[in-house]
């Protein structure tokens, strides 16, 4: 039994994203040590038409439910990214998702070989596969948290700081364990929504902390 779901597809304003959830299907829950392998591969492109200037990229906000990096904050929302990248001339380039040149892992059936982002004048997209590891059963009963949340922004690479778009997206995903089958587990998709980032002071201040910027002084980039 394959641990990928079904691939499914979203089109949001000007942005596409295509989710492949994965978990482990088959678990003996009573087994010591044993624990649920979730995530998902994911692609993520905004695309906009006409003639412009200055290359967008995408940074990718998380809410997870596991360590990830030295700075994550489980449970908070953090910037997706291991630490600011410091050979960038703007600033909010270094905190875009991944690094130019990086390729998708063989762990990836969906999208192994393939740049992790694209940056560009008229789109930009990011490709990830994150996986979470949790094992907190009490006598068979899954009982972790795995309600992992994302939002994505789109940066402008404009100017000595950049610009932010006001629009993005946001969306998650959960784990289930069925109760006539407590081995079995499946992956819930929290369907993507479009946001403004001007109402959600908590992703500013995750951007401001990673970038030591202040929050105020990245709302005035917003457009």
């Amino acid at each position: 039994m394959s641990n990928y779901g079904e691939l499914a597809h979203y089109q949001l304003d000007h942005f596409t994203l295509d989710i492949t959830p994965y978990v482990t299907r088959e678990l003996n829950p009573h087994e010591a040590g044993v624990a649920v392998q979730y995530g998902a591969d994911f692609r993520i492109r905004f695309a906009r038409q006409g003639g412009h200037e200055h290359k967008l990229g995408l940074l990718q906000l998380i809410l997870p439910r596991t360590q990830l990096f030295a700075h994550t904050v489980v449970g908070e929302w953090n910037i997706d990214k291991r630490y600011p990248e410091d050979d960038t001339a703007i600033v909010l380039e270094q905190c875009l998702y991944g690094s130019d040149g990086v390729k998708i892992g063989g762990h990836s059936a969906t999208y192994a070989g393939q740049e992790m982002r694209q940056l560009g004048e008229n789109e930009c997209w990011l490709i990830d596969t994150p996986r979470e590891i949790n094992g907190n059963f009490e006598r068979g009963v899954f009982t972790g948290l795995t309600n992992t949340k994302f939002a994505n922004y789109v940066v402008e690479l404009d100017g000595p700081i950049g610009r932010l778009f006001n629009t993005g997206i946001t969306w998650g995903y959960s784990v289930q364990q069925y109760g006539s089958r407590p081995g079995h587990f499946d992956m819930h998709v929290l369907e993507p929504q479009l946001i403004q980032l001007k109402d959600h002071n908590e992703h500013l201040a995750a951007i401001g902390s990673f970038l030591n910027v202040p929050k105020a002084k990245l709302a005035e980039l917003i457009r």
